[in-house]
């Protein structure tokens, strides 16, 4: 705050809202995902009907992106700053390629973390 001052930090936070709210838009367009709850400023976690969404990290993190995982019910959670907007479209992509493909093998899955709280 100090630096930034009051004004500033609005205007990030308007920032990463906005960018957040793009991300939502984004994954609302795949299709079949759910988002868990209301999350703070810019946070997001989200589920799938369909698909081990465990999986599609693993399958993420192996294209380069770096995955937070929740469970109960298996999911994402991503943490957005101002620095996210330039790879929404690439990560939006990856999404949707890392959505199809078979389960990976137990050798892969036992390597994941899980955040549980």
């Amino acid at each position: 705050m100090n630096y930034l001052g009051e004004a500033g930090y609005l205007a990030l936070a308007r920032k990463v809202l906005e960018i957040k709210q793009r991300y939502i838009a984004g994954i609302e367009a795949i299709g079949g995902f759910h988002f868990l709850g209301e999350q703070p400023l810019g946070v997001i976690a989200y589920s799938h009907e369909e698909y081990d969404l465990l999986d599609v990290a693993d399958r993420m993190s192996m294209r380069g992106w770096y995955m937070s995982r929740v469970q109960l019910p298996a999911g994402l959670q991503h943490t957005i700053t101002p620095i996210h907007e330039v790879s929404l479209e690439d990560y939006l992509a990856d999404l949707r390629r890392c959505l199809v493909g078979p389960d990976l093998p137990n050798s892969e899955r036992a390597a994941r973390v899980v955040t549980t709280y």
